[in-house]
């Protein structure tokens, strides 16, 4: 897909280069990271803080207020973020949509539709560089009454990975610090991930054979256009019980942790061929901490050994490089067809659980997928309200998949009976 050459003069503009992965097609074609916020209270006056608290970030960084532009004359093939030196304005990121009214007591899909005819949600990074629009959007619409509203939050996944996001997302409530990220990218933070992944899991995710491209275009042609998505709450006393449980035994390990229960759980409940669990990489690669900002994600890959039970999981975490666990992956013709791979992200793990607005009710964080464009059975991890961890599941495979699931993780009850059925 071409591109526009921006032609701006770049003396009035800050560029910042981003890293090789980010510039590439996989991830320009990839549209936003979107959340849905619902609330009870007065609109107006949530969306003064909002707004407030908005301009807040963008001082601290004006990054999220960048559009992504193609400067070959500068950047070579990198694409880059470019926003204003000086005068920082908010006004393209932040919209009260008055169209758009969303309810949490909507299906799920009703709700997808919706919002997909709407503009809250950000579209592709080539997009993006064609229509010079801002890498990130907060807008707030109509609920189902007078007296609740949605908030929607978007960021560009070609510029944040999940970690990112989160840490720009905290920061919009109540009481949360507001800090600046160091926006400015390393390609050397990434030079190791092949080792820590292991260079043959690396290779199969970022240079895919034809089997597997075969595979997706199959599934993207034929599979489950919109594929049942179900959400459950995470139920403290069947987790605390799995986590001594996966403590028994020989060679188990003293700690695991919820993702590795949870992660374990889903790989058996799919009973896929090999499991892409999405992992950060800060804390893990020296000089990338916790202010970096970017896409410093990427996926280690377990087969059904070692994605077995909980305490597999943690030993490849704890253990040394490579992390991820497979014995041998399926050549070109296993991997035509079946289900040789599914995928699970831990959003919870960046989000803090905070999404106070003076004067308004929490009621529900969750995710925005698009079910249509995961060809694959997915799993998404989530804090949905102060102290309640939820999972959303999407499945291409399997029968009878509600039962299994909740045979192999520690949920229970649905997160809302009429959102997800």
């Amino acid at each position: 897909m071409s591109v526009k050459t921006a032609s701006v003069e770049p003396s009035e503009t800050t560029d910042i280069p981003l890293l090789k992965l980010e510039s590439s097609a996989a991830m320009m074609m990839g549209k936003g990271i979107t959340t849905m916020q619902f609330y009870k209270g007065n609109k107006e006056d949530a969306s003064k803080f909002l707004k407030e608290r908005l301009k807040l970030i963008a001082e601290q960084n004006p990054w999220i207020c960048a559009s992504l532009v193609k400067d070959t004359k500068q950047h070579g093939k990198l694409i880059a973020l470019r926003y204003p030196k000086n005068n920082i304005s908010t006004d393209n990121i932040f919209k009260v949509d008055h169209s758009l009214k969303i309810s949490k007591d909507m299906p799920y899909q009703e709700i997808v539709d919706a919002v997909k005819k709407s503009d809250v949600h950000v579209n592709s990074g080539f997009s993006l560089c064609k229509s010079g629009d801002p890498i990130t959007k907060c807008t707030v619409a109509q609920s189902s009454t007078d007296d609740t509203f949605v908030v929607f939050f978007s960021i560009s996944h070609a510029c944040a990975d999940g970690f990112t996001y989160y840490t720009i997302l905290n920061m919009l409530f109540d009481g949360a610090e507001i800090f600046a990220l160091d926006a400015v990218r390393n390609e050397n933070y990434r030079t190791d991930l092949p080792e820590k992944i292991g260079k043959k899991a690396n290779k199969w995710m970022m240079k895919p054979g034809c089997g597997q491209i075969m595979n997706f275009i199959g599934l993207m042609c034929c599979g489950k256009k919109n594929q049942p998505v179900y959400c459950f709450l995470v139920d403290s006393k069947k987790l605390t019980e799995a986590k001594e449980n996966a403590k028994q035994g020989p060679n188990a390990p003293e700690f695991v942790s919820t993702n590795d229960i949870l992660t374990s759980g889903f790989g058996r409940a799919t009973n896929t061929r090999i499991l892409t669990m999405a992992m950060d990489f800060r804390g893990r690669v020296d000089g990338l901490t916790k202010k970096t900002a970017g896409c410093y994600h990427a996926g280690l890959l377990f087969d059904p050994d070692a994605y077995s039970t909980p305490g597999n999981i943690r030993q490849a975490l704890a253990g040394p490089a490579p992390q991820s666990r497979v014995g041998s992956f399926p050549g070109c013709c296993g991997s035509i067809s079946g289900n040789w791979t599914a995928m699970i992200s831990n959003w919870g793990s960046a989000s803090k659980g905070n999404y106070d607005i003076p004067g308004c009710e929490h009621l529900l964080h969750i995710p925005y997928v698009q079910t249509n464009d995961m060809p694959v059975d997915f799993a998404i991890v989530f804090k949905a309200r102060k102290g309640e961890m939820a999972v959303m599941l999407g499945f291409q495979y399997g029968k009878d998949m509600v039962d299994i699931v909740k045979a192999e993780l520690p949920i229970d009850q649905m997160l809302s009976e009429t959102m997800f059925s």
